[in-house]
């Protein structure tokens, strides 16, 4: 059956953020199958409305020189100048990057934020407002994802929507 699609806004930003089913199964299952390591990947899509409503259509698996360990990810670029040439002639580009806290609450650490911000500010990821997305898993093997969006080099964290549009 296939994944449904999340969406998380920031109403106080005007800020959104929409996950393909695609997208979210794809989270869901190698932040499962990574077990007790993070693991991780970029986010594909599109922004629209100056930039604040942003559609992730696609998020990759970890590449295959990423680094992991039990509380921490370093994503490799093995694949990803390729793969984003390909999407950016459809009209998608790097919107961001998702990882997992195995056993853990989907919520930014210190480094997170860091990197994220990092990002944000990096002209040549031509990124200014990246989205990222945690995958906290738990012994039960339930997935709960938590969305945030870096903007201004700050950290605007969005709620879960209860509406969903799949696109």
């Amino acid at each position: 059956m296939p994944e449904d699609g999340k969406d998380f806004v920031s109403q106080v930003h005007g800020i959104s953020v929409h996950l393909t089913g695609v997208a979210v199964h794809t989270i869901k299952e190698y932040a499962l199958a990574a077990g007790d390591r993070e693991t991780g990947g970029i986010l594909v899509g599109r922004y629209d409305g100056h930039g604040n409503n942003v559609t992730v259509s696609e998020a990759t698996t970890q590449s295959k020189d990423s680094r992991s360990g039990r509380t921490w990810f370093q994503r490799g670029v093995h694949g990803l100048k390729d793969l984003l040439q390909s999407r950016w002639r459809h009209g998608e580009y790097y919107v961001g990057e998702w990882h997992s806290h195995p056993r853990a609450a989907p919520e930014p650490s210190a480094n997170d934020i860091k990197e994220m911000r990092a990002i944000s500010k990096e002209i040549s990821y031509r990124c200014p407002k990246p989205v990222m997305i945690i995958a906290g898993t738990s012994a039960a093997r339930e997935v709960y994802l938590s969305a945030s969006v870096f903007e201004r080099g700050g950290l605007v964290r969005l709620q879960e929507s209860s509406v969903s549009s799949e696109t």
